[in-house]
Parts: C-alpha cells; sequence; structure tokens
C-alpha cells in the first residue's frame, strides 16, 4: 500500500508538471498523464514508421527503439521511441503490443496496446488501438474496449 501511494504522488507530480502537454479535453486523471503520454508518443510513432517504411505498423514496439550507437534508423531500430518504453516496461507499467493481421498487400494494417501497471492494483489499466482511441478501468484488470474512453 505504501508502494502504490508512493506511485500516486509521483503521478500526481508529473500530471500537475506535464499537464501543460496535453490538450485539456484528452488530460487524464491523477495517476495517468505519464501512461496516456506514452500511448500517445507510440501512436505518433507508429504513424511514422508507417509512413517512413511503407511495411505498414511495426511488427513489435522494440522496432520503435533506437539503432545502435552511429547506426541510422531503419525499418529494424527506427529511433521513434525511447529505450524503455520499446522494450515494454516505463515507469512501473508494462507495454503489451499486438499486431494486427496483415492485410493483402502483407502490410501490418492495426495493432492494439495494453498498459498494466507491474503491481497489481497499483494504478489504472489502458488499451490503445491504431485508431488513438484510449479506453481505461481503475480496476485490478486489463482494460478492454467495453471499458470508458478518454476524450
Amino acid at each position: 500500500l505504501v508502494a502504490c501511494a508512493g506511485l500516486v504522488s509521483l503521478f500526481a507530480t508529473i500530471w500537475i508538471v506535464g499537464k501543460q502537454s496535453f490538450p485539456i479535453d484528452r488530460m487524464p486523471q491523477f495517476g495517468s498523464a505519464r501512461e496516456v503520454g506514452y500511448l500517445l508518443a507510440i501512436n505518433k510513432a507508429e504513424s511514422e514508421y508507417a509512413r517512413t517504411y511503407m511495411h505498414g505498423f511495426s511488427p513489435n514496439l522494440a522496432v520503435l527503439g533506437e539503432p545502435g550507437k552511429g547506426a541510422k534508423p531503419n525499418a529494424s531500430a527506427a529511433g521513434l521511441l525511447d529505450e524503455f518504453v520499446s522494450a515494454g516496461k516505463a515507469a512501473g507499467y508494462r507495454y503489451m503490443f499486438t499486431p494486427g493481421p496483415m492485410d493483402s498487400e502483407g502490410k501490418m494494417s492495426s495493432y492494439s496496446i495494453s498498459v498494466e501497471p507491474l503491481r497489481n492494483g497499483c494504478g489504472s489499466s489502458f488499451l490503445m488501438d491504431q485508431t488513438g482511441v484510449i479506453h481505461r478501468t481503475n480496476e485490478p484488470r486489463a482494460a478492454t474496449v467495453l471499458d470508458p474512453v478518454l476524450n
């Protein structure tokens, strides 16, 4: 419980400091600003990846990460996300990427990302797909498309 209280305090601070970065209609409740910010960054990175490499969306978060030292961004290491999010863990949350099916041209046409706290019950869970629609639950379970949408 103490760890959860510490996380809530940290997220409240992040929310207060970072609230200028979010349009007011997308501003989440306390404790969610960082996760929603990462989801929006992933959505933007996926769109950029699809435009740049013409393969559709990425097959996983790792390919959106930084290329090796001295290497140029490419389809296997696009340099669009930091090393934490692209590794699937950031700020006490796990980011689980699920690619959708390939379309008739062999391009990844959809994806979803589930975000859950590493410590069960210590934060909200989220779900976002390629449309950028974000669902949220405060219950200790994965968010689904049936959960409320953050507007």
